[in-house]
């Protein structure tokens, strides 16, 4: 018998369904069921929570016995375990085909543990994001290293004109730059390479020209478009980019170089205009129909919050390079300490933060899917609730809805005209923090 006193009734008979498939599967496999109540417990409790990780256990039992086995399950990583966990099992890999099934393979084994131990509460946010990033930027790197020495092998190594060796450097942008990756999130990269060579040209589309541009650019020429070109919005992007593959010393190089372009050395009022009118955009989306259960993009979601830390970061980053930080907790953390906004304010603003990331990666974790809608399927609302430690849906929404009216009351009182506006010429002044 399955335990299901510790879940609300609606939840316990589709519990009781996956864990007979799962006996099944089993016997047929020939692997033996866990039979320790501390991990046979929390199984069953993340099979009523998540249909990603039942189907994964039940299409494939010995997965999640060789979870069990290796203590893999109940215990931390360490980045070093990552790398070396992917290195041994690419260890014989000889094509792009075998490649690609084994990083499949990885990704899926990881994938499941890192919802088990999310969903079962033995980890917290920030060993989640952290195991998701470190996953994805060990994928990365180990990947690009082994696709280089196959073409290299092939057609030589990279050299640019004078005839030095390069290679590729992948920057990592968003949530995966900052460390913060969420669970089925998409990762926003740029393809870059030190000095113009003759290996990576390529005229398929991809930014900073948009889809006319080229898909890898050198550093001088990226620096160039930025310094030319750039708007508001990409040094927006580029705060939180992040070297998460390739040759990473002559990243940092690239990164440092683009430093002026993203932060300012100086107090950028010049940027006001700008983020009002990229605020604007986030408000008018707000409004967009079936907006209102997005919990990233909707009102008081999680963007209102990273725009919210983001914004004094373009702002006063030049000249608080504290403030040229990845992580938006630390940032919010950052901005009380200097004194740019209440401590009441930031530690609402981390507590939203923190509990919106979480009910993320909940939604995501249910069937490993790029969502965040809150869903209305009262069986799937339930679950949600359940996942969040709350005893029924009314609960959860009621404290969802408290956070996300904090959220947006913060997020509307930034970039509004303070009472003491001075004019000198054709220039505005602001002040108070209300603003900035």
């Amino acid at each position: 018998m399955t335990n299901t006193t510790a879940l609300p009734d609606i939840l316990a008979q589709d519990l009781e369904r996956k864990w007979e498939a799962f006996k099944s599967s089993s016997e047929k496999a020939k692997i033996n069921l866990p039979q320790d109540p501390q991990i046979v417990g929390p199984l069953q409790r993340v099979f009523a929570l998540s249909n990603f990780v039942a189907d994964n256990c039940i299409r494939d039992p010995a997965l999640i016995s060789d979870l069990i086995a290796s203590g893999d399950l109940q215990r931390r990583y360490a980045q070093k375990d990552y790398d070396q966990k992917l290195k041994t099992a690419l260890s014989d890999v000889k094509d792009e085909a075998a490649l690609g099934r084994t990083l499949r393979i990885h990704r899926r084994r990881e994938m499941l543990r890192i919802a088990f131990r999310d969903l079962c509460g033995w980890s917290d946010l920030a060993e989640t994001v952290t195991d998701l990033s470190t996953m994805a930027d060990t994928c990365l790197a180990q990947t690009t290293a082994i696709l280089s020495g196959w073409l290299s092998h092939q057609y030589g190594g990279p050299t640019a004109e004078d005839g030095s060796r390069q290679q590729l450097v992948v920057v990592g942008l968003g949530k995966l730059g900052a460390r913060e990756l969420n669970f089925s999130s998409d990762i926003d990269l740029i393809f870059t390479y030190p000095k113009a060579g003759f290996v990576f040209r390529t005229d398929l589309r991809l930014r900073p020209y948009g889809e006319n541009g080229p898909l890898v650019m050198h550093f001088d020429a990226l620096e160039n478009y930025y310094q030319e070109q750039g708007r508001e919005w990409e040094r927006y992007a580029l705060i939180r980019a992040r070297v998460v593959a390739g040759e990473k010393k002559a990243g940092d190089q690239l990164l440092k170089r683009l430093n002026p372009f993203v932060y300012r050395r100086y107090l950028d009022y010049g940027a006001f205009d700008s983020l009002r009118e990229m605020k604007q955009m986030i408000s008018l989306e707000v409004q967009r129909k079936g907006m209102e259960r997005n919990i990233k993009l909707g009102r008081g979601g999680i963007r209102e919050i990273e725009f919210f830390g983001h914004m004094f970061q373009l702002i006063r980053g030049g000249v608080t390079p504290d403030l040229q930080e990845r992580s938006i907790q630390k940032v919010l953390r950052i901005l009380v300490r200097e004194n740019h906004i209440p401590p009441e304010v930031g530690d609402e603003l981390s507590a939203s933060y923190v509990f919106l990331r979480n009910v993320e990666h909940r939604l995501q974790e249910f069937a490993d899917q790029q969502t965040h809608d809150l869903p209305s399927d009262p069986v799937d609302q339930s679950r949600l609730a359940a996942t969040m430690g709350f005893r029924d849906t009314s609960e959860f929404m009621l404290q969802l809805e408290k956070y996300r009216n904090s959220v947006h009351r913060h997020f509307q009182s930034r970039l509004k005209p303070c009472s003491r506006k001075l004019v000198s010429g054709s220039r505005r002044k602001y002040c108070g923090y209300y603003i900035i």
